[in-house]
């Protein structure tokens, strides 16, 4: 068992390169007035968000044009595939419906549903665009589904042993690298009880079907869900409860081929972990969340393999023990990317603001790539993240009101 914590071997020039923006500010999408949220990110640096009260979509081409959709529906934008793909969920008469705004295409076409089925919402979509979500009926019962074409219907994901069993099961992952057989990730409620069981379906039953497969529990937890997925890694959280032989909380969960599953436990007291990313050598990055408060949200990367864990000290403030670091992606190249807190005083008033940070595994060096820390600049806060770790987008409060609300796209590669 190895426990890390990483501290970069020049705390001093580390800190010295958080307090500026190191990143190559190659565009900032600034929409005056509109208020808007960039929702997904593309490795062309292409942006979807929702705009204004009046939920305007946006689709960001760089450098400097945009396409706009406005619905009389109350629409939000989700994510972005690299064929240029963007989702949306819009509400009518209670009801959310899922949408897909096709990269050659002016408006927004309905997200099909099962056959017989009445709408369709997505919880995740993959770089290439197959997504994963649900299809629901008339009655408003939720099945867990696939699209493989954004064009065609949604293939249900059954469950049991005659399929009948997957009513409110969730997808939440679908697979990056597979395009034509894609595992997907989920779970499914235990009988009417708040718990659950992790699932992962696999097109590998009869007739080249989809089959759900039920992860085994780790010891002493009855209540898992499975949130990623990359190779043979399936990964999720589980929940212990007081009097096992760890802390109640939420533990980072691995699942990696047919091996028992392995629970990520820290050192120290009561904690609770996040998985966001795992990469196809099966190291697994996320946030651990102190319960006492006392430290803030810190990034970690665990190698169930051989129980390596490290968790990062590295922060944008080091002054500052209780400002919290929360990574949102976690990239082949070794990166993390999301956003920290920084605490400023102007004027004798104390203020905790968020900034974009870049995190490099192999040094636990981590930098500000945003607007320099600085009282006069407000939060910046990361709301998605390219799947090569390239392009950050998200919302920023800058300068006087009227600049108020802008959205931001920070390139982090210089070749792009």
């Amino acid at each position: 068992m190895n426990r890390k914590i990483f501290r970069p071997s020049n705390l001093a020039a580390a800190t010295a390169l958080a307090a500026i923006s190191c990143a190559a500010m190659a565009d900032v999408v600034d929409f005056v007035f509109l208020g808007c949220s960039p929702s997904g990110v593309n490795d062309s640096g292409k942006v979807v968000m929702t705009c204004g009260a009046d939920e305007l979509l946006r689709r960001y081409n760089r450098p400097d044009y945009w396409e706009t959709i406005q619905k009389p529906l109350a629409c939000r934008a989700g994510a972005l595939a690299n064929n240029g793909t963007a989702f949306a969920h819009c509400t009518s008469n209670g009801q959310q419906r899922a949408y897909v705004w096709l990269a050659q295409q002016s408006d927004l076409i309905a997200l099909l549903p099962a056959l017989g089925h009445d709408r369709a919402t997505v919880s995740a979509v993959s770089p290439s665009g197959v997504a994963v979500g649900a299809t629901i009926d008339s009655q408003g019962r939720s099945y867990p589904a696939l699209w493989r074409s954004t064009t065609a219907r949604a293939t249900e994901l059954k469950v049991g042993l005659l399929g009948l069993g997957g009513r409110n099961c969730v997808a939440s992952n679908v697979e990056d690298e597979n395009t034509v057989n894609p595992a997907v990730v989920g779970s499914c409620p235990i009988s009417s009880s708040t718990r659950r069981t992790a699932i992962v379906w696999r097109r590998n039953g009869l007739l080249i079907n989809y089959v759900a497969h039920a992860l085994p529990f780790p010891h002493q937890s009855d209540d898992c869900k499975a949130d990623l997925i990359a190779g043979n890694s399936v990964v999720g959280t589980c929940q212990f409860i007081a009097g096992t032989p760890r802390h109640p909380g939420i533990y980072t969960v691995a699942w990696v081929g047919n091996d028992e599953p392995k629970v990520m436990t820290p050192d120290g007291g009561p904690s609770d972990s996040h998985p966001i990313g795992v990469l196809k050598d099966g190291s697994i990055a996320g946030y651990v969340r102190h319960n006492d408060g006392e430290i803030g949200d810190r990034a970690f990367i665990w190698r169930p393999a051989n129980d390596d864990l490290t968790i990062f000290s590295a922060t944008l403030d080091p002054d500052h023990p209780e400002a919290g670091v929360v990574p949102l992606h976690y990239s082949e190249s070794g990166f993390l990317v999301g956003t920290a807190q920084v605490v400023v005083t102007e004027s004798g008033e104390t203020e905790v603001v968020t900034k974009p940070f870049r995190l490099t595994v192999s040094t636990g060096t981590m930098i500000n790539v945003g607007a320099p820390i600085d009282p006069s600049n407000g939060p910046e806060t990361v709301t998605a993240v390219s799947r090569d770790g390239c392009f950050a987008a998200g919302t920023m409060t800058f300068g006087p009101l009227e600049y108020n609300n802008r959205s931001f796209l920070y390139r982090m590669c210089g070749s792009k």
